[in-house]
């Protein structure tokens, strides 16, 4: 399509965006044209070069695709010539439209990517500025093919006794079972409304509200196993006998369904949430097949596998059975959740760097928690670290305002609702926490709005952040404002919140299934 590739006669400095937007459209002569200009003189010449036989060939491989214009994007963002993509709506199809101009590679000016704050949604004011956004182009033309995609889910309408899943299980522990490992005959206790893991509670709820559930299953994208790790852990008074019933009870709410139904055994796209901090590690009595053909919202977000293995509770043979791996969050098919903190009525005033009163904050619980212990002991007397375990209320919100920084480090999983909260209030998250796959990561560029340091180099946390200057900071919170709504929960939702991105994930990989 002639329409859509650039032009061949242009000023010498627009050159090299000519020839690599002419290769990623394969319209040789153009490149050829191009080549013959870069040749004479221009000091961009091999750079240039690679960038470009990188490009010609990626064409070949993809096909000139929409995709391949994405990653021209991102090699154009180290080089002088920012590039910019315009998507236009004609007759159904999108058409691409490009710009050029040549700009410095120094970081953007302060002025430049300053931030507002009001009533409106924070964002970026300069279109040169980093983004929030892995493509914020593409994103929004993605989600609003979901918005009319006609997306449903299928509730499972089952429930099972949980006091005889309790009892079945206490008749196989053994005689010599400590008294504080056996289990206890109680009904489940309702999630906390408040509570982090009140997203198992929400799910189904706002399913059903926002229009999104579906009685017949014939039209569901996508099924859903409806049961509250939470809830089913609480019957329990300590986390062993806890695990044991979530999983047993799971166990048996699949092979009921496989029974019931047939969508289970003809491999249709299945989602549950799991808030607690066993995260996946509730499917495990119920067999390999689970975790294959199931998608877990989870927190747990732990790629290496740690904390399913080392727990104390895991070295029970009930909890792993024989031949289960020890990593059971899957980054290709699972979804990292933020843990829920419900937005509340917070009105964000302007942070300015040279007015707050600490480099970085932390308020929390410490006891049990290992990283937060150390981190306490290094900078609980530190003048401009504030680091406490009992300060509450608004002097707890004040807290994040004067703070450039929000350290979240690890709790006694990889997540921590402090993640939720540096969103929440409006600060710059440092997040401390190895093998931890932080949310939204395919969507979202989380080096633009958050720092990561190795848990490792907590000894060094105050260097690394006094070494990240004023205008490294601006921009940081800039692109953190940019994408703020994606990251907190509504009751009700809003349109591109974080319960509403959740439904965007799982959309994108029943699309793939």
């Amino acid at each position: 399509d002639d329409s859509v590739r650039p032009p061949c006669q242009g000023p010498a400095k627009e050159v090299l965006a000519r020839y690599v937007l002419a290769a990623s459209s394969m319209n040789f002569t153009c490149c050829h044209t191009q080549l013959r200009l870069l040749s004479r003189g221009s000091k961009f010449v091999f750079p240039t070069f690679v960038i470009c036989v990188w490009v010609y060939l990626s064409a070949h491989l993809l096909g000139g695709t929409d995709r391949l214009h994405i990653l021209v994007k991102q090699q154009l963002r180290a080089s002088p010539i920012v590039h910019s993509v315009v998507y236009k709506r004609s007759l159904g199809n999108f058409k691409r439209t490009e710009k050029y101009s040549i700009q410095n590679t120094s970081l953007p000016s302060t002025d430049r990517c300053s931030f507002m704050i009001g009533d409106r949604t924070p964002g970026i004011l300069d279109n040169n500025c980093p983004s929030g956004y892995v493509d914020e182009l593409l994103f929004k033309r993605e989600y609003a093919v979901f918005k009319k995609s006609n997306f449903r889910v299928f509730v499972y309408p089952v429930q099972l006794d949980v006091l005889q899943v309790q009892r079945a299980e206490r008749l196989k522990q053994e005689v010599n079972t400590p008294n504080r490992w056996l289990i206890e005959q109680k009904r489940t206790r309702p999630v906390n409304v408040n509570g982090i893991y009140a997203l198992e509670l929400f799910f189904p709820l706002w399913l059903n509200s926002g229009g999104f559930a579906t009685s017949d299953p014939t039209q569901a994208s996508s099924f859903f196993l409806n049961f509250s790790c939470t809830a089913l852990k609480n019957t329990q008074r300590k986390r062993l006998p806890g695990q044991l019933v979530t999983q047993s009870y799971i166990a048996r709410y699949v092979h009921k369904i496989s029974e019931s139904f047939p969508f289970w055994n003809q491999s249709f796209p299945h989602i549950y949430v799991c808030s607690h901090d066993m995260g996946a590690e509730c499917g495990r009595a119920a067999g390999k097949a689970f975790f294959r053909k199931t998608t877990a919202l989870v927190s747990t977000a732990d790629t290496a596998g740690i904390d399913a293995s080392r727990a104390l509770w895991n070295e029970h043979p009930s909890v792993v059975p024989v031949g289960q791996p020890s990593k059971v969050f899957e980054s290709k098919k699972d979804i990292s959740t933020l843990p829920m903190v419900l937005r509340e009525n917070v009105r964000l005033r302007q942070k300015i760097y040279s007015e707050c009163k600490f480099v970085a904050m932390f308020i929390g619980t410490v006891r049990e928690r290992p990283l937060r212990e150390k981190l306490l002991n290094l900078y609980a007397n530190s003048s401009d670290m504030l680091v406490a375990t009992n300060i509450y209320g608004d002097e707890y919100q004040r807290a994040f305002s004067a703070s450039r920084f929000c350290i979240v480090p690890r709790g006694l999983v990889v997540f921590t609702p402090r993640l939720t909260e540096a969103f929440l209030y409006g600060c710059v998250p440092v997040i401390i926490s190895d093998n931890y796959e932080p949310p939204l990561i395919n969507l979202f560029s989380w080096n633009n709005f958050a720092v990561f340091v190795r848990e490792a180099e907590i000894h060094r946390l105050r260097t690394i952040l006094n070494r990240i200057p004023q205008q490294k900071w601006n921009l940081l919170m800039s692109a953190l404002l940019s994408i703020r709504q994606h990251f907190l929960y509504n009751n009700p939702p809003r349109d591109q919140d974080a319960f509403n991105m959740l439904l965007f994930q799982i959309w994108q990989r029943t699309r793939l299934h």
